[in-house]
């Protein structure tokens, strides 16, 4: 089945690159949400998630308010907290490009 989301927004705050490390490999990671317009006054607030050299080259070229297009796919965690049962939807990020004319 086919699991691909592309979308078109701006980056809602400046980006924090993060590393985590698995087997002895360092992995950078990057948490962001994207505004994309749904209506002239409204955007939905999507979270979206970049691994590797994706969001190592995101600091170096973008920050609030730059608009960017993204490619990847819907992906949905399922946790409990406090006893109770959650889940979190974000979009994973294989492909980036950058909008601004700059």
């Amino acid at each position: 089945m086919l699991n691909q989301v592309i979308l078109i927004g701006r980056i809602t705050k400046d980006i924090e690159l993060k590393t985590f490390t698995i087997k002895n490999e360092t992995i950078s990671k990057v948490n962001f949400q994207l505004a994309v317009n749904s209506s002239k006054d409204k955007a939905d607030f999507i979270s979206c998630i970049s691994f590797r050299k994706i969001a190592e080259n995101m600091p170096k070229f973008l920050k609030k308010g730059s608009k960017i297009a993204v490619i990847g796919k819907i992906k949905t965690n399922f946790f409990e907290r406090d006893g109770k049962k959650e889940s979190r939807t974000f979009v994973i990020v294989n492909n980036i490009e950058f909008l601004d004319n700059k």
